[in-house]
């Protein structure tokens, strides 16, 4: 169990609610550990989740195995898989650009991980003070939003990755936080490291 990630799966899920003129909802969630966060998109809104298995093989093929229930064939699907990596922004511009020159509602791009927070050195001073003080997903210069996803997958992990944030006292340095929603997260972090 990882309470971070419940916060990032309702990021998500309150990000969709707040844009439901959004045709498309493009969600980068095309690894091994965010399984999770397409399970709870596909029973929130009761809709399955079209992943193109010509440009992503493996993520289809591993879709199929662990949760087929959630897999859409239709590629007017209003959910898709995303790819995330490599070229995540050009190929977010490319969509965002298309509906725009198309009069259309522009796409929701949701990418849920931890990286972004941490090393995107876009990430300005404004949009770290926000984060720091919502639970929301932010958006980023480029139009994606980003809710913080660990996707550590076990608890083993999370306990070594949570020691490493802690000091002696069992307080969270936030500096070591820095754009994760270090108000958030160093809550979420007590807790569960209370918890285990």
């Amino acid at each position: 169990f990882n309470i971070l990630n419940c916060i990032s799966m309702k990021q998500v899920i309150n990000c969709i609610w707040k844009h439901p003129d959004a045709p498309v909802v493009y969600l980068a969630c095309d690894l091994l550990g965010q399984e999770e966060i397409l399970v709870d998109v596909s029973r929130t809104f009761g809709s399955k989740i079209f992943v193109d298995k010509d440009k992503n093989p493996e993520c289809f093929h591993a879709l199929t195995l662990t949760v087929p229930e959630i897999l859409s064939q239709d590629p007017s699907s209003r959910f898709q898989v995303f790819e995330g990596f490599p070229r995540l922004y050009e190929r977010a511009k490319a969509k965002l650009t298309e509906a725009r020159a198309n009069f259309q509602p522009e796409p929701l791009i949701i990418r849920p991980s931890a990286q972004w927070y941490v090393c995107d050195d876009e990430f300005s001073v404004t949009e770290r003070q926000r984060t720091e003080r919502s639970n929301e997903a932010v958006r980023d210069q480029f139009g994606v939003w980003h809710a913080c996803y660990s996707m550590h997958s076990s608890r083993e992990e999370l306990r070594v990755g949570s020691a490493t944030s802690c000091t002696q006292t069992g307080s969270v340095d936030n500096s070591q936080l820095q754009g994760y929603g270090a108000g958030l997260c160093e809550q979420a972090l007590l807790w569960y490291t209370t918890c285990i």
